[in-house]
């Protein structure tokens, strides 16, 4: 863990004690360098900013060094200052060079390099001081970090512990900042720079805590993206299944219907053919058959229309199935059952045989024999079939156009048209 920075503010010049209302200057000398020594001695770094005479720096770095020297850290020691003005040097440097560093600024004026470097330390050690020491003080307070001061000695180290008594928002608790204004004892050292280091580690943990209360923020979010995701990956797999499941239903349902469909137009295949054999075998029987009478010429002549006609209504899906046609049996729409047709086809075979035999027969006049019964019964057949073919064909077209409306048997023109 990097060693806590702290920053040396403060002074104790005899000639300004009413000045400043400095107290107790005969033991500032002693207390500086036991600060110092109790700073090395856990582990701090310090950063200081002049050598001028009666500076609390002068003293903490002669007790700071006595216990580094014996366990040396380099550049432990930083000295900030203006190029303007001199170098600082202490009297130190000379055995332990090692243990300084100093950091020139190339500002002019030195407060901006003192004040400018408060932003980079983890605490400020104020004993004594002037009117710079109380700026800096208040610097370290608005910016929320560390701070001791030794009011026992006075100063403007005196008036930035009265500020901390009325500060609600300290890291210091009141009974520590009142244990700040006690008398000084040599023991005060150690418990003032615990304190300071303390308020140090009270800042990492609401850093740490800020940091890990962020990283559960950002995992939470991260949780809830995740979640989300899934719960839209499971979504997707749930439309898909469904579409997968409609699909298969609708192939099913479809090949159910194409199945149906050719059952169908077999039936109609078998019924068309079956009357067709009727019809001509009818015809077979009676033409140049002898020594049949009228009688029996009669209802082969009005059979074989009827079963001629129904033949004529029926080919019409066996035909549709062979791409012959208007007529195309469609999957996806149900066949009307094979009897209809049938019917359709009876009654007109019927209606053409009735009006061609009694036209026929108006035209032979009284003089009618059996042969003319065995002429007319082919032309009865064809007439027939033609009737139940062109009646079915006609049936279907009005039954289609009441069902999409008259636009679609009698198409308009367009505006051009």
């Amino acid at each position: 863990m990097k060693a806590p920075l702290i920053a040396i503010v403060g002074s104790y010049d005899p000639k300004r004690t009413e000045e400043l209302s400095l107290r107790h200057l005969d033991q500032s000398e002693a207390a500086g360098r036991e600060l110092g020594r109790e700073l090395a001695r856990q582990g701090c770094q310090i950063v200081v900013y002049a050598s001028y005479p009666y500076l609390l720096e002068l003293d903490v770095v002669t007790g700071y060094v006595e216990v580094k020297k014996e366990n040396p850290e380099p550049d432990c020691i930083q000295v900030h200052y203006s190029v303007t003005y001199n170098k600082p040097s202490f009297p130190e440097e000379a055995d332990n060079p090692g243990l300084f560093t100093f950091k020139a600024d190339a500002n002019r004026e030195w407060e901006v390099s003192f004040y400018a470097s408060l932003q980079k330390v983890n605490g400020l050690l104020m004993m004594g001081g002037g009117p710079s020491s109380m700026i800096a003080g208040v610097v370290a307070m608005g910016s929320g970090r560390p701070i001791v001061t030794v009011p026992f000695f006075g100063g403007y180290a005196n008036l930035i512990w009265e500020l901390l008594r009325n500060q609600q928002d300290l890291l210091l608790t009141k009974s520590e900042v009142f244990e700040l204004g006690q008398p000084w004892k040599q023991e005060s050292a150690k418990r003032y720079v615990e304190l300071l280091l303390c308020q140090g580690e009270q800042l990492s943990r609401k850093e740490q805590e800020k940091i890990d209360e962020a990283n559960r923020i950002q995992e939470n979010f991260r949780n809830q993206l995740d979640e989300k995701d899934k719960q839209h990956k499971l979504e997707l797999d749930r439309q898909r299944d469904a579409m997968h499941q409609q699909f298969a239903a609708e192939t099913a349902a479809a090949e159910a219907a194409r199945q149906n469909t050719e059952k169908t137009v077999r039936t109609y295949a078998l019924v068309s053919a079956l009357f067709l054999v009727i019809a001509l075998g009818i015809w077979g029987y009676a033409w140049g058959r002898t020594g049949l009478t009228s009688a029996w010429l009669m209802p082969f002549l009005i059979l074989a229309p009827l079963a001629a006609g129904i033949s004529g209504s029926t080919s019409q899906v066996a035909f549709g199935s062979l791409g012959i046609g208007s007529v195309r049996p469609k999957e996806q729409k149900e066949l009307p059952p094979v009897i209809t047709s049938a019917s359709m086809g009876l009654v007109g075979g019927g209606i053409t045989m009735l009006l061609y035999i009694v036209s026929q027969f108006v035209a032979i006049g009284d003089n009618i024999e059996p042969k003319h019964y065995q002429r007319l019964i082919p032309f009865a057949l064809g007439t027939g079939f033609a009737a139940g073919f062109a009646l079915d064909v006609v049936v279907r077209k009005l039954r289609d156009t009441a069902e999409k409306g008259l636009g679609s048997a009698f198409p308009t023109k367009g505006a051009n048209g």
